[in-house]
């Protein structure tokens, strides 16, 4: 007995049977494991993979719509109204929306499907500071809902996108900028809060300019000041063609030379600096006076310059709901004039009057015979035969008739003298086929002016009728604004809340002047001149100069221009002619909330 307990064979065999059931357990646990492992990646790639395309099926439809509504505005004289039909039509689309199965989008790794939850497409609205709203009736707000599926693994990604235009002229987005190809010209100590624009060159220059009779005084100063405008990272200069450049003044020359550009390739005159290279970039970041990095960008698809004075104001001469016609000019000198108490719906025409010849169709009818031995013959053919049957058909033809018409008038604003201004105060629209003088007033605006031929603004100071007030000018010709304020302090300065536009230059003084604008300029070509400080009569110490350019001392700028983010909204409450104010460009979408 005792020899077989203790043979042991057979405990050999067990320990081996159990190890191996113990390595086969631990090996198809690892496998078990691996696959686990596999599995869950694969999911999570999957997951990962579905996301990304419910992401890519929302830029999918914001692309499609905004293409949508790009190619319709610019296939012909869009109006508002057409506009807002068609973006309701796009949007509320059988074939785009949910409930109609949206669109299907196969890919490599799976399929989106996305769509427009048209039951819940609102209204966009802009809040003005009293907590009124305004509706932007030419905006919706879309939400957007994107499925993507990957292996049967689904994602959901929703969006919020505000699609549509405000139907406004591209030069009201930016502090400064330039149109139908012209130079902006910075001289001096300008500062500028916002973005600006040009058209073709930047023109830089650390002397300001100022005139003593028709000689041109290049005044030492500092070179303009450029900073973001509220909600901006970064301020920007942004051109719209190619190949332009940023020409710093070395050499001071003749006036008329430098603002035609006669110079510009010569070295001896400017530093030319290139704005597609990142060195160019830089330095010219570097140019400006005390700012922050600038963005240099070049933007090729920038709405060309479309407002169309001449026919505002035509138009305006048609209409039946004017407030006032002026046939003889406007000229307003005493401070009790009716044009102090007007709104901003109240439209005023203001021009001079005449009658001429002027040559019109008109249409008559005409007898004829239509049939004669079974032939349809037309008068005289038929004179020698019998007319069995007549008919009458309408003809044209042309005459000359007297009617009233208008010829270039002006608006005058004259507040008596220099010494003795006058307070006036000016509200309303107004459209002037004429010129328009502001001279020697202590003016009071909250107006929109449209005005065939120039601008001439001087011997003034200007404010609003309360902080809400702004003034917009709209010209075909030359804009000049100087002597504002002339000498005053930073407490005394003229602050003008508004914009200005002009199809040809628009030249302003901060020299003697003394001007903060909150809103913004356009021009063909910009000319802006400032020295920084308290002056008389222009000049700036090379004492003052040194230590504005060493940081020891902090003057403020005399022509400081402020973007205004409500101007867009400031000037769609203006009475514009809506119904005939075409669509020409539709705004960039805005992602409200995105999940």
């Amino acid at each position: 007995m005792r020899k077989y307990l203790q043979n042991d064979d057979g405990y050999s065999l067990l320990i081996a049977i159990g190890t191996i059931l113990i390595f086969t357990i631990l090996g198809l646990s690892l496998i078990t494991l691996t696959t686990n492992g596999i599995l869950k990646n694969n999911t999570r790639e999957d997951i990962v993979q579905a996301t990304d395309l419910a992401d890519k099926g929302i830029e999918f439809m914001v692309d499609s719509l905004q293409a949508e509504l790009g190619n319709y505005v610019l296939s012909g004289n869009i109006g508002k109204a057409q506009f807002q039909a068609k973006l309701n039509e796009t949007i509320t689309s059988g074939e785009l929306s949910c409930t109609g199965g949206g669109i299907k989008i196969p890919g490599d790794t799976g399929n989106t499907t996305v769509c427009i939850d048209v039951k819940n497409i609102q209204n966009v609205y802009t809040e003005k500071d009293d907590g009124t709203k305004i509706l932007q009736e030419l905006k919706k707000q879309v939400p957007i809902i994107s499925t993507g599926l990957v292996d049967g693994k689904e994602r959901v990604t929703t969006a919020k996108v505000i699609i549509g235009t405000d139907a406004i002229p591209d030069q009201l987005r930016y502090a400064l900028s330039t149109n139908n190809g012209g130079n902006l010209y910075l001289h001096g100590g300008v500062e500028i809060q916002g973005d600006i624009k040009t058209d073709n060159d930047l023109i830089i220059s650390s002397n300001a300019t100022w005139f003593s009779g028709s000689t041109a005084i290049w005044q030492p100063s500092v070179r303009a000041k450029l900073t973001a405008s509220p909600g901006s990272v970064t301020p920007k200069v942004i051109f719209s063609k190619e190949n332009r450049a940023v020409y710093d003044l070395n050499k001071f020359q003749d006036y008329n030379n430098h603002i035609n550009g006669t110079n510009l390739s010569k070295a001896g005159y400017y530093t030319k600096f290139d704005t597609a290279t990142a060195a160019g970039q830089t330095a010219i970041s570097n140019l400006f006076f005390n700012s922050p990095a600038i963005s240099v960008i070049t933007k090729s698809s920038v709405p060309q310059d479309t407002v169309e004075i001449t026919t505002k104001i035509l138009d305006r001469y048609n209409a039946s709901s004017n407030k006032a016609n002026y046939t003889n000019n406007l000229e307003i000198t005493t401070t009790n004039h009716p044009t102090r108490s007007y709104g901003k719906k109240d439209a005023v025409f203001v021009s001079s009057t005449a009658t001429e010849k002027v040559q019109e169709t008109y249409t008559y009818y005409e007898n004829v015979c239509i049939k004669q031995e079974d032939k349809w013959i037309l008068w005289p053919i038929w004179k020698e035969k019998v007319c069995v049957e007549w008919e009458q058909q309408e003809r044209t033809g042309t005459r000359l008739v007297d009617r009233n018409t208008f010829k270039f008038g002006s608006m005058t604003i004259n507040g008596g003298t220099k010494t003795d201004r006058k307070d006036i105060t000016l509200k309303g629209t107004y459209y002037v086929y004429g010129d328009l003088t502001i001279t020697n007033v202590n003016l009071k605006a909250d107006a929109i002016l449209y005005v065939q031929g120039k601008v001439d603004i001087s011997e003034s100071t200007i404010q609003g009728v309360d902080e809400n007030s702004t003034m917009i000018v709209f010209a075909n010709g030359n804009i000049d604004m100087y002597n504002l304020s002339v000498n005053s302090n930073q407490a005394n300065a003229s602050k003008i809340k508004g914009f200005f536009y002009t199809k040809q230059d628009m030249l302003m003084y901060g020299v003697g002047s003394n001007i903060n604008l909150t809103g913004g300029i356009s021009a063909r070509r910009l000319i802006l001149t400032a020295v920084r400080g308290d002056t008389a009569n222009g000049y700036l110490s090379a004492t003052q100069q040194a230590q504005l350019l060493n940081g020891t001392a902090k003057q403020y700028s005399r022509l400081k221009i402020i973007y205004d983010e409500d101007l867009i909204t400031t000037y769609t409450e203006f009475t514009r002619d809506e119904e005939e104010e075409y669509i020409k460009s539709v705004n960039e979408p805005e992602m409200v909330d995105r999940y």
